[in-house]
């Protein structure tokens, strides 16, 4: 008889409408320091004229977090900004995809 390995992250209880989640703490990231590192070179960006940002993190459940900073001169109001920011990362996505193609680095810094 072999040994199976099976991997249960949720328990969903049946009376009581409860759950129990299993976190998984072997996985580890590197992503907060990179993005402190990120945040640092676009603030170098835009020395003394940045009008605002966003930034949206997400776990390996999907939940996310969001930080957002508008200027009160900012080109972009508030109500705007899922539509800006969806075109700027379309914009972006598909350069990256066309440099690729290409054979070029699209992020030869990372």
């Amino acid at each position: 008889m072999t040994d199976a390995h099976c991997r249960v992250t949720r328990i969903r209880m049946k009376a009581g409408g409860a759950e129990v989640r299993v976190i998984d703490g072997g996985r580890r990231s590197d992503l907060p320091a990179t993005l402190v590192r990120h945040a640092g070179e676009l603030a170098a960006c835009f020395p003394n004229d940045m009008a605002g940002y966003l930034i949206i993190a997400w776990d390996f459940l999907g939940a996310f977090n969001r930080g957002t900073r508008l200027h009160a001169e900012s080109p972009f109001s508030y109500r705007f900004l899922p539509g800006f920011v969806s075109e700027a990362l379309r914009r972006d996505v598909v350069k990256d995809d066309v440099l690729k193609f290409l054979g070029v680095d699209p992020d030869p810094g990372a």
